[in-house]
């Protein structure tokens, strides 16, 4: 845009249409008020939500708005909550679970896409793939281990097909891990490559049984910690190979954690999931022993500034000409905040009460 003004990020959103995945996470909460409050003029946010412990999206998406950080909007503008529009459907189903009049809706009218929905599997064995590398139908058996690649990885598909199929897309942005590499002292903005092919590995798991998957988990995993990180790297890879020509971001968060600042609220958070989580049980004296190296140094990342990074991460792909490669952006506190594990530890202790 040389010789253009470049409009503001309300300006770009002013009459777009977003399809929002993993709106009622922690780091959706925070893009769709961040969304609402900074953006009003914002035509539609489309959620897809799935019904859960006997809630349907409807009522899911009442919960979500009964969050602090939404009693400003509620109490200052409350009509923007007419924007938020429920999609019926499951990242973890083929076509992500929609109907298909659902998705001509998205196909037609969506402009930017924000991929948040994902799985950590924080309470699931760390080095294990047994029955995650299968696409299938949920069922009441299916584990958390089947849901971490179809979440994390092969909806990537699904979203790629229905970005080509809109007619009006300007940005896609994919929420990734700034640990896509974690034996790298240096993780920098730019694609990896994935030790294998990793059609022939989802394939491979996909056709076996669950006594194969696990005799081959050690040799798949190699380096990566856990099966969050091995997926979310995959995905990339994905991207990179299958969606280059379409205007696609990707950002990758460190250890996310509470709001920074009073936008609109100092210190929120609404998830024992993320670090946020192992700060609370300290606080309340569940835990009591942590092992960490002291002089290790720690990146935390308040969700706020997670979520600033996605929404401009839409606004640079809509203002910006195409690039030949995918935009990758670290959101990350290196090089501004330095903590060691051993600070802190200190500061939870001083502060805990």
């Amino acid at each position: 845009m040389a010789g253009e003004m470049r409009p503001s990020i309300a300006q770009f959103y002013a009459g777009k249409n977003v399809f929002i995945t993993g709106g009622s996470g922690f780091i959706g909460k925070c893009v769709i008020e961040k969304l609402l409050r900074t953006c009003p003029d914002v035509g539609g946010l489309y959620l897809l939500m799935r019904p859960k412990r006997d809630k349907t999206p409807e009522e899911r998406l009442q919960k979500v708005l009964e969050s602090d950080v939404f009693v400003p909007i509620k109490n200052e503008t409350p009509e923007v909550l007419k924007k938020l529009h429920i999609i019926s459907g499951d990242v973890i189903e083929p076509q992500l679970g929609m109907s298909d009049s659902d998705y001509e809706l998205l196909t037609d009218k969506i402009n930017v896409i924000l991929h948040l929905r994902q799985q950590r599997q924080q309470r699931q064995q760390r080095r294990r793939l047994t029955g995650t590398l299968r696409r299938c139908h949920v069922t009441a058996d299916v584990t958390a281990h089947t849901n971490a690649l179809r979440i994390n990885t092969l909806a990537v598909k699904d979203l790629i097909a229905i970005g080509r199929n809109c007619k009006h897309l300007e940005a896609i942005v994919h929420t990734s891990t700034a640990f896509v590499q974690p034996s790298l002292n240096l993780i920098e903005e730019k694609f990896y490559e994935f030790q294998g092919d990793y059609s022939d590995i989802i394939t491979t798991v996909m056709d076996g049984d669950d006594a194969a998957a696990e005799r081959i988990t050690p040799e798949l995993l190699g380096d990566a910690p856990n099966t969050y990180v091995y997926t979310k790297h995959m995905a990339e890879c994905m991207l990179a190979d299958e969606a280059s020509d379409l205007p696609i971001a990707v950002v990758r968060p460190t250890l996310v954690t509470s709001t920074w600042k009073d936008d609109p609220i100092c210190g929120w958070t609404s998830s024992m999931a993320h670090l946020s989580g192992i700060f609370i049980i300290v606080a309340r004296g569940y835990l009591r022993v942590k092992l960490a190296q002291p002089d290790i140094e720690v990146d935390i990342i308040p969700v706020d500034l997670v979520s600033n990074c996605i929404i401009a991460a839409g606004w640079r792909l809509g203002t910006n000409k195409p690039t030949p490669t995918i935009p990758i952006y670290n959101s990350s506190s290196t090089g501004f905040q330095r903590m060691t594990w051993g600070e802190l530890s200190k500061f939870q202790q001083t502060y805990k009460r």
